[in-house]
């Protein structure tokens, strides 16, 4: 996000000291096989490149293994790099309701301020548990996932499945299409929900399916932002602008 290229009448909530738009751009392109080779080196001299074209960059901790205790031993070591002022906000990334509630009453308040986590129409699950903890401890989703990797968009209402394994797929829909047609429930369903979705965005000028799935995620007061990354679609930031009007 840039403070020179910022629009007008752009949705914000707060996090921490931060008041923040509602809108993040992901940058995982620099960590995976979407951006390529990935040396340590490299990725310092793009960050930097970020940094001094005036973004703002946001690290989110995460842990694999819950079998080991020692992310709360990490955390706290992040605490104290805060205190020193080398750190401003902690957040966390793809932790569970169990764990993040466990986290927040060890730092205590304030100690943590956003976890990111998937949450979309089609993956409901931060409103089983996470959503209490969240309104407990005062701490932000950061939601990625909220257009299942595009398919939640008018360019697929009305398309036959595609084939998991297509060429023309990315690895980010293949992800979400294997989820949406193994664990939420089939392509007729999924097209039934774009009908109903597309419905709803006819009462709107200018509207569309991904405005309707972003808005009923951001709509949700545990929720900060959502993440897109911007190669989904050569529109993203029209279609995600629209989506935070005042409709």
């Amino acid at each position: 996000m840039s403070p020179s290229t910022k629009p007008q009448a752009v949705e914000t909530f707060h996090l921490g000291s931060f008041v923040l738009p509602r809108l993040f751009t992901g940058l995982w392109q620099l960590s995976s096989n979407s951006w390529g080779s990935a040396p340590a080196a490299k990725i310092r001299r793009q960050m930097a490149d970020y940094a001094e074209n005036g973004y703002t960059a946001f690290d989110m901790f995460h842990w694999q293994n819950y079998d080991d205790p020692g992310y709360l031993t990490a955390l706290h070591h992040l605490q104290d790099l805060q205190h020193e002022g080398k750190i401003t906000l902690i957040g966390l990334c793809n932790f569970d309701s169990l764990r993040t509630n466990e986290i927040c009453e060890e730092l205590g308040p304030g100690g943590v301020v956003s976890n990111q986590v998937q949450f979309s129409l089609v993956d409901i699950r931060p409103l089983y548990g996470m959503a209490e903890v969240c309104m407990k401890h005062n701490v932000k989703l950061l939601t990625y996932g909220t257009m299942c990797g595009g398919f939640l968009s008018d360019a697929w209402l009305g398309r036959e499945e595609p084939d998991l394994y297509s060429g023309s797929l990315t690895p980010s829909q293949r992800k979400y299409l294997d989820m949406i047609v193994k664990a939420w429930g089939d392509w007729p369903l999924f097209q039934a929900l774009l009908v109903v979705l597309r419905s709803i965005a006819d009462k709107y000028e200018g509207m569309n399916i991904a405005n309707i799935a972003t808005r009923w995620v951001l709509d949700h007061p545990f929720v900060g932002a959502v993440i897109v990354l911007g190669w989904v679609s050569p529109n993203t930031p029209t279609t995600i602008g629209r989506s935070m009007g005042s409709d």
